[in-house]
């Protein structure tokens, strides 16, 4: 969670005597805050959605925003208001962060919002709303029957107030975070329970809307693929990402590696096309190997697949080589479908088994993963590896795996000197080089 997105949300009443709404919301991008619809149902219900209606005040600023809804659940308890104006074009945010539970295991969470019971009168008379950040554990198999995700709150919650009002009363609205996904926001505090519990709108809800993908996916047919929260704790140390920006001042040779995507992937169709029906292949679990001499673009096309199966809503990724035993295990409780590719796999033979062994006798029937080496040269490690695994599963997985031996990415001249071309015009505004015209 950035605190800095934290946002106050006010919607002022749209009739005579009509009192006003606050509640909490978050910006997922620079103009967009997602809130809870109830916070905004009264201009809704008057028809003054698309108007600037409401105010949005961020953590980070002491200045009100004029805001307009664009978008009220219809489904679930939950809108988008955007900052006004807008100059720039909406092709859809960034979604990477956006997640969901996958398993019915308890989860942390955190969120920051501004409840009645932070709420004081300063000098003057002026009122203020502060803040309150809130810990503890989703519980996903209380309230299985409704649409909502249940908070056990830990720690102090506020005391019940007077006139019958909720002390959680602002803080609907508030991003509810699991470690770097959002997967909630909170919508109400139920009945019947003391304050330390709390109920959730979950993102799961959202991406089922039309107008809510609009604006996540920048297309209201296409879906919106969420990251499960136990899956990124599985896997956020023990895989890398496939590519990683630049960083500043980097040496020139960095332009050359295949990890900053400097140069647009080119060539190699057909094996990616092979690679991809190897992934979507029926077997619950398979294994690949792809042998090249170096620079021969090995690593890169695994980068590329990599990136492909995670824009198709796989986990996926380079093995890190400190990876120990108890997190390759962990690598066997995903629940999406992986690809681990595990670069210069011939100087790592001891981690390739212990991975092979764990994913081979923990793998479930319903689950899909693909374990992608990549190696130099085959040598003496690959022959012998179906006889040091143990287990029949593992040696199976083995002998049955895919080799792909890779030739020359291009074979004509001038290919070869369209490839060199491209990577000039690619590396000469990085370098602070004028581009030359051959």
């Amino acid at each position: 969670m950035d605190n800095q997105r934290v946002a106050e949300v006010f919607v002022p009443g749209t009739s005579s005597g009509a009192t006003g709404t606050f509640g909490s919301g978050y910006f997922i991008d620079e103009t967009l805050v997602l809130t809870a619809g109830h916070v905004v149902d009264q201009v809704v219900a008057a028809s003054c959605s698309g108007e600037l209606v409401g105010e949005v005040r961020p953590l980070s600023s002491q200045s009100w925003l004029k805001a307009r809804v664009v978008w009220r659940g219809t489904s679930c308890d939950a809108a988008l208001l955007e900052i006004c104006p807008v100059d720039r074009p909406r092709d859809g945010l960034n979604r990477e962060w956006l997640g969901r539970l996958a398993t019915y295991e308890r989860a942390p969470f955190r969120a920051i919002g501004f409840p009645e019971a932070q709420a004081r009168n300063e000098a003057g008379g002026r009122l203020i709303r502060d803040t309150e950040e809130i810990r503890g554990n989703f519980v996903p198999l209380t309230g299985l029957k409704t649409a909502l995700l249940t908070l056990d709150l830990e720690g102090s919650v506020p005391n019940a107030m007077v006139a019958a009002r909720s002390p959680w009363a602002g803080m609907s609205g508030a991003a509810v975070f699991s470690g770097s996904l959002l997967v909630g926001i909170v919508a109400e505090d139920p009945q019947n329970f003391e304050p330390d519990r709390l109920r959730v709108t979950p993102v799961t809800s959202m991406v089922e809307e039309a107008g809510f993908r609009t604006f996540i996916a920048g297309d209201a047919d296409r879906p919106v693929l969420l990251d499960a929260v136990e899956d990124v704790a599985l896997t956020q140390f023990v895989l890398r990402a496939p590519y990683r920006p630049l960083p500043p001042n980097a040496a020139p040779s960095f332009l050359l590696r295949s990890i900053f995507g400097v140069v647009p992937f080119r060539g190699r169709a057909a094996e990616m096309r092979s690679l991809s029906d190897w992934c979507a292949s029926d077997a619950s679990i398979a294994l690949a190997l792809i042998v090249a001499p170096g620079g021969s673009g090995k690593t890169r096309l695994a980068a590329e697949l990599c990136r492909k199966q995670r824009d198709d809503g796989w986990v996926s990724g380079f093995l890190d080589a400190d990876a120990n035993r108890d997190q390759l295990r962990g690598l066997a409780r995903v629940t999406s479908r992986l690809l681990v590719a595990v670069d210069y796999a011939e100087t790592r033979v001891a981690q390739v088994i212990d991975l092979i062994e764990r994913l081979a006798r923990s793998t479930p029937s319903t689950n899909r993963i693909r374990v992608l080496l990549i190696a130099r040269e085959t040598g003496d490690w690959w022959p012998s590896l179906p006889s040091r695994v143990e287990g029949v599963d593992a040696e199976l997985l083995v002998r049955a795996a895919t080799l792909y031996e890779l030739g020359p990415i291009e074979r004509e001249p001038i290919a070869r000197r369209d490839a060199f071309r491209e990577a000039a015009r690619h590396f000469a505004p990085i370098m602070g080089s004028p581009m030359l015209a051959w």
